[in-house]
């Protein structure tokens, strides 16, 4: 049975690990967008390793829309 990302995601919060690399943390410490089913990250530079491509497209969608 396939697990889905949002599982995934609720799983490594609930555990209290980092989704992207694996490592155990506090919860104070959690970095992320605040939501259980986005995940909770243990800094900055997993959070942003891990939504790369959705941040990098987003970006991309403002900029259009800006011109």
């Amino acid at each position: 049975m396939a697990v889905t990302e949002t599982t995934y995601l609720l799983q490594c919060w609930e555990a209290g690990t980092c989704p992207f690399c694996g490592k155990e943390f506090p919860a104070e410490q959690r970095v992320g967008r605040g939501r259980r089913e986005d995940g909770g990250f243990c800094g900055l530079s997993c959070f942003a390793e891990y939504y790369k491509l959705s941040l990098l497209e987003r970006h991309e969608r403002i900029v259009r829309e800006s011109r």
